[in-house]
């Protein structure tokens, strides 16, 4: 009897890409944190923020309102850190430079949204001291520096935002098309904060908010608990080097 001994090389079993497994955590902790801090902002904007316009004076109900509203607003302003702090050791191999930037515009974010709080928690405290009459004066200028600094916020997260997407594509560790909606929706966000701070284009400014919104709360959350960020393979990279060269 024939014996046949197979000479073909064996297949090596499949190992997991190195850092796939970080990148799978990393992935899950900015999508979890993308979403809530939006969510956060939201419960400010359109429960807690047109209560105190409407309000003549702080009762106990608006008080308990304002605390909660100055906790989602302390909540995104540590979230949007935290975003960017967990994407720094996976984005700094591919951009120091970019990496560094959306870390502290992120950091600066946060201080700026910080002053909606302290505006909040002083009203609800009473111990700013106002009579009936200031009341109303004094809500129009705790609304007013919210809304100046929420749009300087917003400006610095257009620039900041739009660096990391791009590093996103160019690094591979997201698809182009992923990397370029959140281009466009940073950039949006940019001309929305830019119009709000000059006082014009108030339905134009936030159409170009919603672009940017759509990004952070549904796509690129979505895409990270699907997908995941990634990275490109050994035999990808020297592909790429030999079209280059």
């Amino acid at each position: 009897m024939t014996s046949f001994v197979n000479l073909s090389t064996p297949r090596a079993p499949k190992t997991p890409e190195p850092g796939g497994l970080r990148l799978r955590s990393v992935s899950r902790v900015v999508a979890v944190l993308f979403v809530t801090t939006m969510l956060a902002g939201m419960v400010d904007a359109y429960a807690v923020a047109p209560r105190l316009e409407a309000a003549s004076n702080v009762d106990a109900a608006l008080a308990t309102q304002l605390v909660v509203g100055a906790l989602c607003v302390i909540f995104m302003a540590i979230g949007v850190v935290g975003i960017a702090t967990t994407l720094y050791p996976v984005l700094r191999p591919h951009g120091e430079t970019v990496a560094v930037t959306y870390v502290a515009f992120r950091a600066m974010e946060g201080v700026l949204l910080s002053a909606g709080a302290v505006g909040y928690l002083a009203l609800a405290s009473g111990d700013v001291g106002l009579g009936p009459d200031s009341f109303g004066v004094a809500v129009a200028w705790v609304i007013s520096v919210k809304t100046v600094s929420f749009l300087v916020a917003m400006t610095l997260l257009g620039v900041g935002g739009t660096l990391m997407c791009r590093l996103l594509g160019t690094s591979g560790l997201t698809p182009r098309w992923l990397s370029w909606w959140g281009v466009l929706g940073y950039v949006s966000l940019l001309v929305s904060a830019v119009l709000g701070l000059a006082g014009i284009g108030d339905a134009t400014a936030q159409l170009l908010y919603v672009v940017g919104g759509v990004w952070e709360l549904v796509v690129f959350p979505g895409w990270l608990l699907a997908k995941g960020l990634r990275t490109l393979r050994t035999d990808d990279r020297e592909l790429g080097r030999s079209i280059q060269h």
